[in-house]
């Protein structure tokens, strides 16, 4: 009967106002998952935002049921945000409320985290090497795929190949500009960021005008091929959301990228890929996880003196039959994972063992 009682939810990292496609499947998953147990969003922390400097924060505190950290790509290196994200569970227990973190890398952090991971009552991590960090530490997680593999969202894809090789970026813009320039060694090549593109951040003020600038300068990026040396240059050859990123990517023959949100979307796909270290150890470790050849993992050191084309060294990239098989068995049991982690949140909320 307690389940049917709708409840509060403070979300904090809120990651929908970077505008990027893996970031927004997962928002948008994670409000699908909440829904379905019903806990919801009442106030939010964007991603970016200290909720410590918020005094509406600590006020809603005693009104909300449960606070929820979405991880993500935060909790790494002894960044501030990701401490100063996870000290909300603290204050969560003096108003005792649960807390939880989840969809999380946790990597390079000092002993001082220990402290507030704490006062978690659950914590879940994306991948294994996450899981063993914290291990060593003393604190318990479960390991939860990253929650773009909760993809109802593209149930009713079709999956068709053509012969066009998807070229994505980087967080780090190194590797963003040396993945440009691999692009533009084969006309066949497509680059598409994962960041969307810039459309929707016009201000509304004479938008018409604003738009017809924007399409300009991209339609000159893109025929000139100007390298993308920021993130706001990057986004003019960026599409407009996930799900049409996701499209063109299903569509096509093989995906280079940088990114952990486009390599995820290539193992849903089963679009073959080569990807590069990010920021933290993540896309190595799901790579592991599904039991990928570890070979698909690429240095800098790649993009020198390769070219991937279809009618000659791109077949040594095609999925094996035992990686198909071991992609079909960490898609279907991700599904599970994810669901009963939400199923285990709300019992948290009706204080159920």
């Amino acid at each position: 009967m307690k389940k049917n009682i709708s409840k509060n939810v403070l979300l904090v990292n809120d990651t929908s106002n970077n505008h990027h496609h893996g970031c927004e499947i997962v928002m948008k998953n994670l409000e699908n998952l909440l829904n379905k147990n019903n806990l919801k969003i009442t106030k939010r922390v964007k991603n970016g935002i200290n909720w410590l400097n918020e005094i509406s924060i600590l006020n809603n505190l005693k009104n909300i049921d449960i606070v929820i950290v979405n991880g993500e790509g935060s909790i790494h290196h002894n960044q501030k945000i990701g401490l100063d994200m996870i000290k909300i569970a603290e204050y969560a227990k003096k108003y005792n409320k649960p807390a939880v973190l989840i969809n999380c890398t946790y990597e390079g952090n000092s002993f001082d985290y220990r402290k507030y991971l704490n006062f978690f009552d659950i914590i879940s991590v994306r991948e294994n090497f996450s899981y063993e960090e914290l291990k060593k530490i003393n604190i318990s997680s479960l390991i939860v795929p990253d929650l773009s593999f909760y993809f109802d969202l593209f149930k009713d894809s079709f999956y068709k190949k053509s012969n066009k090789i998807i070229v994505s970026d980087s967080n780090i813009l190194e590797v963003t500009n040396k993945l440009f320039h691999f692009y533009k060694k084969n006309k066949n090549y497509l680059y598409i960021p994962m960041l969307r593109n810039g459309i929707k951040l016009i201000h509304k003020d004479y938008f018409l005008l604003k738009k017809i600038k924007y399409y300009f300068i991209k339609s000159i990026f893109k025929f000139f091929k100007f390298e993308p040396n920021n993130n706001d240059r990057n986004r003019y050859y960026g599409v407009g959301s996930a799900y049409k990123y996701f499209e063109i990517l299903k569509q096509n023959n093989f995906l280079v990228s940088g990114r952990f949100h486009s390599t995820c979307f290539a193992i849903i796909t089963k679009t073959p890929f080569l990807a590069i270290k990010s920021n933290t150890f993540k896309i190595e470790s799901l790579i592991e996880d599904i039991q990928l050849n570890k070979e698909r993992l690429i240095d800098l050191n790649y993009f020198s003196n390769n070219i991937i084309d279809d009618k000659s060294n791109f077949i040594k990239y095609k999925f094996s039959v035992q990686e198909l098989q071991n992609i079909d068995k960490y898609v279907l049991s991700a599904k599970d994972k994810i669901e009963n982690l939400f199923k285990n949140i709300r019992k948290l909320v009706d204080n159920e063992k």
